[in-house]
């Protein structure tokens, strides 16, 4: 946790690793006024705090939070607040106890929004506190926990595929993620080291570059959302979200019959041709399968310009030859769709 958030202690790797391995089982011996509490994961520690009580008649009325840390993978799941209550009550055991220190580094806003919540109030700040020779974005804290939303982009050097993978990871939880490569192997490692911290992602190599249209355009039919802070799994928004709450039924059956049952016109059912258009019927007027067939019409150049003239619609895929042709998705200039007027 040194290596990896070198900026949140004073105590130093270097130093701490240096010591003998008696030292640390000493420090974590138990005692009602200093000990030391983890949370696992099986036999793997992924989280520690500890607590003890000042020495000296006029400072024993003090005690200290020291230590906090989850690991990376294992955040934003409310470790943290278990480890402070669980160093906090056994401080409040101790008699004669009026106050309770914790220290936390500016700009830790996880930690610092954690500490508030639970009743700690900022009385101070000590400039310069902890000198770091060098801190690379593996040791920042807020670039990994606060999202900013807008035109900004966040740029993070990496030295390895390895280091690239754990930046990701600090992220705990995205909707997408891009991969600009044209090395198979390098999309592959990539993938498979960050695709667990993702709802979705976009590979772009040479050959698609041309007609992507950025990792912000979902997939039709996909479930859009991310693990972690990207929402747990899903975003439960719109008609998508609603159905998770209704009770679904499967229909079989003729085209006409599902028709009337779900009073919606299917392909294939039966269809009625009045001779009037039911665009011209009001909606009390209309039934299911009413239909009109019209003759063919070329759509001339003149009526594309005439229809963007009136409506409005001047979108560079109906008006200009040579914009629609960079498109990959037309092949050059398109008609416009329905005009409904109701």
């Amino acid at each position: 946790m040194l290596q990896e958030s070198p900026t949140a202690f004073s105590s130093d790797y270097q130093d701490e690793s240096n010591l003998a391995l008696e030292h640390y089982v000493e420090r974590a011996r138990f005692a009602a006024d200093n000990f030391v509490v983890g949370a696992f994961d099986d036999q793997k520690l992924i989280g520690c705090a500890g607590g003890y009580r000042e020495k000296g008649a006029k400072r024993r009325h003090i005690a200290n939070v020291w230590g906090m840390y989850v690991h990376p993978a294992y955040r934003g799941q409310g470790l943290g607040r278990e480890l402070l209550n669980a160093v906090v009550a056994g401080l409040r055991d101790l008699d004669d106890l009026e106050r309770i220190l914790i220290g936390v580094t500016a700009g830790n806003t996880a930690a610092e929004t954690l500490y508030a919540s639970y009743g700690f109030v900022a009385y101070g700040t000590e400039p310069g506190a902890i000198k770091v020779d060098s801190i690379g974005p593996l040791s920042a804290a807020a670039v990994h926990s606060v999202e900013a939303f807008g035109p900004v982009s966040t740029v993070l050097p990496y030295k390895t595929l390895d280091e690239a993978i754990e930046l990701t990871r600090l992220g705990e939880g995205s909707l997408v993620g891009s991969v600009i490569t044209n090395d198979d192997a390098v999309a592959r490692e990539l993938i498979l080291g960050t695709a667990p911290y993702h709802g979705r992602m976009l590979v772009i190599n040479r050959h698609c570059a041309a007609e992507s249209t950025g990792h912000g355009s979902p997939l039709p039919h996909l479930v859009h959302g991310g693990p972690g802070r990207a929402g747990g799994g899903e975003e439960l928004g719109g008609v998508r979200g609603i159905l998770h709450y209704m009770q679904r039924t499967a229909l079989q059956g003729s085209p006409e019959t599902l028709s009337q049952i779900g009073r919606r016109w299917i392909r294939g059912a039966d269809e009625s041709d009045s001779g009037e258009h039911p665009f011209r019927k009001n909606f009390e007027q209309l039934e299911i399968g009413q239909t009109v067939h019209t003759n063919a019409r070329e759509v001339t150049k003149t009526d594309i310009e005439h229809f963007a003239e009136f409506t409005g619609d001047t979108f560079y895929a109906h008006m200009s030859e040579e914009l629609a042709q960079k498109n990959p998705f037309f092949d050059g200039r398109v008609a416009h769709g329905y005009l409904i007027v109701s």
